[in-house]
């Protein structure tokens, strides 16, 4: 059992107030029990189970062998002075001096009918290496020494076999591998495991998945898996991956060890996923940043970045032309906010660039960097990730004017009296009239009935504006050509008319920018629907003229 409290005070414990002698071959006896000591001429000691004083061949430092050592008086006089040593007669058994009351003996037990039991009912009702009794245990003993968190390991020396590396993993094909990921690696070396723990888990076939994913309140949940199975898989789907080993003091790891295993667990693995605030990555973060007491955090809350979180994502989905449109239309203006170092961890190449550059100390109290050098364990064959988000600014005009000249090109034909063009203008502008009103009634009523509070109050409603959806049902009526009916006309509204608001509607969003808190980062919207709409409302004005309504 170690314990980040426990252990110094125990050790003192053991090697003060432990008061009893031993000897072999009329070495200095040791008041001490239990424990390691060194001398400074290089001399190992160690007590076994018998409390018998154990020594090496010979010195490690100067090679001498420990009888040729021990007959120098420089080396009786120094262990005399640290240890108050005497000596005694050739033996191997115990010979107690004083305070025999104090004397804490290593493999000494007092076994009651309480620990029978206690282990009979393990033996029936549970898992024998690990489970809840071993955590009662820890978290017992940590109470009793005051500190946060005790783990039960199978000595304590296996609590130095452990170690904790960050595994990080290069953008997939998928939308949402795109941004990378990354995961913590605890492995040890006694036990011969190596457990990867992944914040990044979900299944589309959940009865829920979809309506908590409509809903904005998705739920991510954490597992471990051997991490050479999870290389494996990385390493099949074409994806980097390096390992880094975190410079952690033995309890530090263990600590983390313990939160880990917490929250593997079915009670505590799912949480509320948010793409920018809580995912994978800030999930790594925020385990290190609690296991090195808020120093992440402290360096990196007010570190400045000049970036954004509509940035990086425009950055990242810029080869994926339909996903990242749809981005650029439902990310609001919260996502143009400046976004500080802490918050650009939510990419897992930002946590381990920021992570390189920072410092620890180790257990000794000598300052080491935080990461070790990185390992490409496994290498893909993918091009860099982009650096820059792209300008796409001039392709969207393009294609927005291009919409729109459609339109109006229909529309004038149509007022020249060809029907086939008023027939196809009816068509093309209620299918477009529908998708964009459509687009702005969801995104209006996100903003009531969602938790995504990354859509809310976006200024691509004034170009997307539900009032669209009136204009198409009046051209699929037009399209249809049912006799009877006035032409350009439904329930009392006119066509032009709807037309001519809708456009009014999104130069109103573009004049608002220039307001203060406006001023959302939309350019491309603007450059594709603005130029639309003021085709369509021209054609449809030129084909359905207010003379013939």
């Amino acid at each position: 059992m170690f314990c980040k409290t426990l252990f110094p005070s125990l050790i003192s414990t053991l090697c003060l107030t432990s008061n009893f002698a031993m000897a072999v071959e009329e070495m200095p006896i040791l008041k001490a029990a239990g424990c390691i000591i060194q001398t400074e001429q290089g001399i190992v000691m160690s007590v076994n189970h018998r409390g018998q004083l154990q020594l090496p061949v010979g010195n490690p430092i100067s090679g001498e062998t420990w009888k040729d050592v021990a007959q120098r008086e420089t080396m009786e006089e120094t262990v005399t002075e640290f240890f108050e040593i005497t000596t005694v007669p050739r033996t191997t058994r115990f010979e107690y001096m004083n305070n025999l009351d104090k004397i804490i003996p290593y493999g000494l037990h007092e076994i009651d009918e309480g620990d029978i039991q206690a282990v009979v009912q393990v033996l029936k009702n549970g898992p024998i290496t690990q489970g809840q009794t071993v955590e009662d245990f820890g978290q017992a003993l940590a109470d009793y020494a005051g500190a946060r968190y005790g783990v039960a390991v199978s000595s304590g020396t296996a609590a130095l076999h452990l170690s904790v590396a960050a595994l990080g993993i290069g953008p997939g094909d998928e939308v949402w591998e795109k941004f990378s990921h990354n995961a913590l690696v605890v492995r040890d070396a006694r036990a011969r495991t190596e457990v990867a723990y992944n914040w990044g888990m979900f299944n589309f076939s959940d009865t829920d998945f979809w309506p908590r994913f409509v809903q904005g309140r998705m739920l991510y949940s954490m597992r471990g898996f051997p991490a050479s199975a999870w290389l494996d898989l990385y390493r099949a789907a074409n994806r980097d991956a390096w390992l880094q080993t975190v410079n952690l003091t033995p309890a530090e790891r263990l600590e983390l060890q313990t939160i880990v295993q917490e929250m593997d667990t079915e009670a505590n693995r799912y949480y509320r996923y948010d793409y920018y605030l809580d995912n994978c990555s800030t999930r790594v973060r925020d385990v290190l940043d609690r296991v090195l007491e808020g120093r992440i955090r402290a360096e990196t809350e007010n570190l400045e970045t000049g970036t954004s979180f509509r940035w990086h994502s425009a950055r990242l989905l810029q080869s994926s032309h339909p996903y990242y449109a749809g981005f650029q239309f439902l990310i609001g203006p919260r996502g143009d906010e400046p976004i500080s170092a802490w918050e650009e961890m939510f990419l897992p190449i930002r946590l381990k660039q920021y992570l390189d550059g920072m410092g620890t100390v180790d257990a000794e109290g000598a300052p080491t960097p935080l990461l070790g050098e990185a390992v490409h364990v496994v290498e893909a064959d993918r091009d860099a990730i982009p650096l820059a988000a792209p300008e796409f600014l001039l392709g969207a005009l393009l294609l927005g004017c291009a919409i729109g000249a459609l339109f109006a090109g229909l529309g004038w034909m149509a007022g020249e009296g060809r029907r086939w063009g008023r027939r196809a203008l009816a068509l093309l502008g209620a299918a477009w009239s529908t998708g964009v009103g459509l687009m702005g009634t969801v995104l209006v009523l996100s903003w009531i009935f969602t938790e995504h509070i990354f859509w809310v109050l976006n200024e691509n409603a004034f170009q997307a504006n539900p009032l669209s959806l009136l204009l198409a049902v009046l051209l699929i009526r037009e399209a249809l050509n049912r006799k009877g009916h006035q032409a350009g006309v439904w329930i009392g509204f006119r066509a032009d008319t709807l037309g001519k608001v809708v456009v009014g509607v999104a130069l109103l969003g573009l004049v608002l920018q220039v307001l203060p808190g406006l001023d959302q980062t939309n350019g491309e919207v603007l450059a594709v629907l603005l130029p639309a709409h003021a085709g369509l409302a021209w054609g449809v004005t030129r084909a359905w003229p207010r003379s013939r309504v």
